[in-house]
């Protein structure tokens, strides 16, 4: 909104340009939220490729669009495999190192 406009403008016609901005933030949080969660997850890929040799790291990125399928893309019982490869090999360095 220019400088001007705003000045120029009673609050109920300011409503609009409120609920955009509200709106802009909200979708700006989701995105960074997404991506943080998103680079967790291929950092514990990362992690269970290096702990075990059952778990390899991807070979293409995730597709997180939906539009296509890919071979990389992993179902939920792959994801949580990668997640106990990575639990069951600390908790057996725990046991050998006391």
């Amino acid at each position: 909104m220019a400088y001007e406009l705003f000045w120029t403008l009673n609050p109920q016609k300011l409503k609009p340009f409120i609920k955009a901005y509200e709106l802009e933030n909200q979708q700006w949080s989701e995105k960074v939220n997404i991506t943080a969660w998103l680079n967790g997850f291929y950092i514990t890929r990362a992690i269970a490729a290096v702990l075990s040799e059952d778990n390899p790291y991807f070979e293409t990125p995730l597709d997180i669009t939906g539009e296509t399928k890919r071979d990389g893309m992993f179902q939920d019982s792959e994801i949580f495999n990668a997640y106990a490869a990575v639990f069951n090999k600390e908790f057996d360095n725990r046991q050998i190192n006391g």
